[in-house]
């Protein structure tokens, strides 16, 4: 039983890839959990199976915390090299404005230079507002991700805590089976007199 449910559990670590689906995973672990507390084990085993399953819950962790953080990281990223390159572009429309303001306060600029400055001045201004407009939007979408990382953080956090397969459970679950068998009931504690039954019965 101790060889089957490490050869499960080998298998389950060998599953924990980038594609995984870590949620079901989890739930597989605990499954393991579960259906070892029926079995009884010696001490040995007790303690091989203990750190068999406290090793592959924290590489399933840690493959999960791993995968969502590149995944993160990579969006961050790419958010922040469209805000530069908007940043930039809006930065040479400010120039450009600027240059052609100080053009049409020239003495020596005809009407129809005039005419035409104005023409690609509010061309460049609605471009602008375009601009500023979507930087804003992707400010809001890099910031929100943010605020999203940092709660999921500290939610893993508390669920890694509550995720976690006890273990050594395994053996306290034995332990507090032999203590339900050995002792006696109410009504044996009542009436020294009646033997206790065997196990099983």
């Amino acid at each position: 039983m101790r060889d089957e449910l490490i050869a499960k559990l080998e298998d389950l670590k060998k599953r924990a890839t980038e594609k995984a689906n870590f949620k079901a995973l989890v739930e597989e672990l605990k499954t393991l959990q579960n259906q070892s507390r029926k079995h009884r084990y010696n001490k040995a085993d007790e303690n091989q199976l203990r750190k068999f399953f406290d090793s592959v819950f924290h590489y399933v962790n840690d493959q999960r915390n791993h995968f969502f953080s590149d995944k993160n990281a990579a969006r961050i990223k790419g958010l922040t090299e469209v805000i530069d390159k908007m940043e930039h572009s809006l930065n040479r429309d400010r120039k450009d404005l600027e240059y052609m303001q100080r053009k049409s306060e020239s003495n020596k600029i005809s009407s129809l230079e005039q005419q035409l400055i104005k023409v690609k001045t509010n061309m460049l201004n609605e471009a602008m507002a375009s601009k500023e407009e979507k930087l804003k939007d992707i400010r809001n979408t890099l910031d929100k991700l943010q605020k999203q990382i940092s709660k999921e953080k500290k939610h893993e956090g508390k669920k890694e805590e509550s995720d976690k397969v006890p273990a050594a459970d395994v053996k306290d679950e034995a332990a507090k089976e032999e203590v339900k068998d050995e002792s006696p009931s109410a009504e044996e504690a009542t009436h020294g007199d009646i033997p206790n039954p065997a196990p099983g019965e």
